[in-house]
């Protein structure tokens, strides 16, 4: 069994789970967790973390490495591209071997083929998996707040 704890945020396209990604992060940051990298994947760039997350609307997808406690957390948000999710995942067990993997996975109800791909990179008879659902609510005043308990959960299994 590998050392990296992979937690997995999963749910069908556009419900969530980029933004899901970012309240975790800001709740890393949060809690005395240092952005040691943060690369925007859309754009191909660093960027800096957004002052604010958005309940409803378009958020870029990240790569991040954060250090909290001591530990390498690895926070992937791409997860709607099954041949960059195979590499960004692949990329960060194999070169960074962070201690937590956080990753964004597609669940497609008529064809899994982005949930297969990840198992063939990330087994779970070879990394200590779990899955979280991003919740998602059609307020927009309680859609965070939805994915906040989602964030409060994937924490406290971290701790």
């Amino acid at each position: 069994m590998s050392k990296t704890k992979v937690i997995v945020i999963k749910d069908e396209q556009n419900q969530g789970k980029t933004t899901t990604m970012w309240l975790l992060i800001k709740a890393l940051e949060k809690n005395n967790g240092k952005i040691e990298t943060l690369y925007d994947l859309n754009n191909d760039r660093p960027m800096t973390m957004p002052a604010t997350i958005k309940s409803r609307g378009f958020l870029v997808d990240f790569h991040a490495l954060v250090q909290w406690n001591g530990k390498y957390i690895v926070l992937n948000s791409r997860g709607d591209y099954e041949d960059k999710l195979v590499h960004d995942t692949t990329w960060a067990l194999n070169e960074i071997q962070p201690e937590y993997l956080v990753c964004a996975v597609r669940w497609d109800k008529e064809n899994n083929k982005y949930w297969n791909a990840f198992n063939q990179v990330c087994p779970n008879t070879q990394y200590d998996r779990v899955c979280f659902w991003s919740e998602k609510t059609d307020d927009a005043k309680t859609n965070l707040q939805a994915k906040q308990a989602t964030v409060e959960a994937i924490m406290k299994y971290r701790s």
